[in-house]
C-alpha cells in the first residue's frame, strides 16, 4: 500500500453479524470497507475495489461467480473467499480465483490473507 493510500475493500457476506465483525476488524487495520449482504447489493456498489472478500453461499447466487464477474470487469483487483460451505470442491473452485480461508480459521486469519494478497507486511497490516 502506498503511503497515504487507503485500500478499498468490498466485503460480501449475507450473515450480518459476521459481516460486521469482518468490517470492524478490517477497518481497525486501516482499510476502507464497503459491505454488501447479497450478490445484487455487491453489483450495485459503485467504484473499484482493491480486494473483495466473498462468502461462497449468498442468498441470491454464488460468491465464486460474483467474484469472477467483478474480477473480469476490473471492479475488484483481487479476491479472498471466507466461507464455511460444506460442499465438496468449493475451496478448490474458489482458489482458482483467489485465496480461500475457512470461517473456522477466524477473522484474524482472514485479515492475514487480505494483507498477503495486497502485499502488505504484517507490521503495516496491524496499524
Amino acid at each position: 500500500m502506498e503511503s497515504g493510500t487507503v485500500e478499498r475493500l468490498l466485503v460480501v457476506e449475507d450473515d450480518r453479524a459476521v459481516a460486521r465483525a469482518i468490517a470492524r476488524f478490517l477497518r481497525r487495520r486501516g482499510y476502507s470497507v464497503s459491505v454488501a449482504h447479497s450478490r445484487a447489493a455487491a453489483l450495485s456498489r459503485r467504484g473499484e475495489f482493491t480486494c473483495g472478500v466473498f462468502d461462497v453461499d449468498l442468498p441470491d447466487g454464488s460468491g465464486i461467480e460474483l467474484a469472477k464477474e467483478l474480477l473480469e470487469s476490473s471492479r475488484v483487483d483481487r479476491a479472498v473467499f471466507f466461507s464455511a460451505s460444506p460442499r465438496s470442491g468449493v475451496a478448490q473452485r474458489a482458489e482458482r480465483l483467489g485465496t480461500f480461508v475457512h470461517k473456522a480459521e477466524g477473522v484474524a486469519e482472514l485479515g492475514e490473507a487480505v494483507a498477503a494478497v495486497l502485499g502488505v507486511s504484517k507490521a503495516v497490516g496491524h496499524r
